[in-house]
């Protein structure tokens, strides 16, 4: 099943009322629904193909290569809603925008899902505070526009290494689920899921579970300096003069460093270590390798022999590269010997975007949340969970 049908009719709802009656209407009529705003990461999939629900290791629901917590190792199916479905319409949520609720003194703010990323950057710059969310870019631009799309994909950027993985900067979300039953998250029990953090469980899920209507994020004072700085020297030599980098990219000929803090602890440390001022670092595009933290480096010593252009967060477990379709199957190999996975982000590749994914939605908890599978269903890998 593809993602979006042949020129679709969008709903395009504007209140968390109409969201449910998108959803009432398509699961009357047969339809599977593919919520998107700004469509970056969409775009950019295999046509035709789905992604398992959660593929880097930070933000997935269930069970990953980095250990976070699961729901079960039930099997999900991809069938689209039914053996009567007749297609796949996008939810467009480019009404639900703008701020709800700002706390600065909270530390708080609370805004819709369609709400862009950079109009919330914006705000809480005003106030000097930041949200560090910011979606990762590679050679194509950024996988991810809005706050909701941010939550829904859950990939994980360099900067995750000082700034902790995305669902832990999420308070609260309220959202409408598969059965058209608007609801929030902490507070409200959906059937049998009492005592999951559906936060959790709705970053990484791809769309699939519930519609995102509202998030209220926790928010931080942002850091007076920031500054992007580069090296060839090897990470052990430099790595002990810098004091809790916020970022590290390698790459074949150099390695990137996100220093934040004071100008002068800044200056000091990236002068101590050797480090010369750089741009912030353009990883490559073809695909994006997920593995534990702890084996990136032996998977990127392996990967390198195959690809000349790569780029490796660390303290992430995510490896970027640019590699001819034809080493793609062989990097999905590498990715999942590993206990990761393979994410496909050139829409010209063949072949999935996600061939299995290692940490499927429980088959319980879409039960409970969208029984008749209208939403994103394609997205869903049919794989059970692996054992751990």
């Amino acid at each position: 099943m593809g993602l979006v049908s042949a020129a679709p009719t969008p709903s395009t709802p504007s209140t968390p009322g109409e969201v449910a009656e998108a959803i009432t209407e398509a699961r009357s009529a047969g339809t599977a629904l593919v919520p998107r705003r700004g469509g970056s990461v969409l775009a950019r999939l295999p046509a035709g193909e789905g992604v398992g629900a959660g593929q880097d290791g930070d933000d997935g629901a269930t069970a990953g290569p980095d250990g976070d917590d699961g729901a079960t190792a039930d099997t999900v199916p991809a069938d689209p809603v039914g053996a009567g479905a007749v297609g796949t319409r996008p939810l467009d949520l480019g009404g639900l925008t703008g701020i709800v609720e700002r706390r600065p003194e909270d530390l708080t703010l609370t805004v819709r899902a369609g709400t862009r990323l950079d109009e919330v950057a914006g705000v809480l710059a005003a106030s000097g505070q930041e949200c560090p969310i910011e979606a990762p870019t590679d050679a194509r631009g950024a996988l991810g526009t809005t706050v909701g799309g941010r939550l829904a994909t859950a990939l994980a950027g360099p900067r995750q290494l000082g700034a902790r993985p995305l669902r832990d900067w999420v308070l609260r979300v309220r959202f409408v689920t598969g059965e058209a039953r608007p609801a929030r998250s902490g507070g409200v029990t959906v059937k049998d899921v009492t005592g999951f953090d559906l936060a959790r469980l709705l970053c990484g899920a791809w769309g699939t579970l519930a519609v995102l209507t509202e998030v209220t994020l926790k928010v931080r004072p942002a850091p007076p300096h920031a500054a992007w700085f580069a090296t060839a020297v090897p990470r052990e030599r430099w790595l002990p003069r810098v004091f809790g980098p916020s970022a590290v990219v390698a790459s074949p000929n150099e390695t990137r460093v996100l220093l934040e803090g004071h100008p002068d602890d800044v200056a000091e440390q990236s002068a101590a270590a050797g480090l010369e001022p750089s741009e912030a670092p353009v990883p490559p595009a073809t695909a994006r390798l997920a593995v534990s933290p702890a084996a990136l480096d032996a998977v990127t010593r392996r990967v390198a022999t195959r690809c000349h252009d790569w780029a490796a967060f660390h303290g992430v477990g995510v490896l970027c590269v640019d590699a001819p379709h034809g080493e793609l199957a062989a990097l999905r190999a590498e990715a999942e010997a590993a206990g990761g996975s393979l994410l496909v982000l050139d829409p010209s590749a063949p072949g999935p975007a996600l061939a299995s994914d290692e940490r499927p939605q429980s088959g319980r908890l879409v039960d409970a949340l969208d029984p008749d599978r209208v939403l994103h269903p394609g997205v869903l890998a049919t794989a059970p969970r692996r054992a751990s």
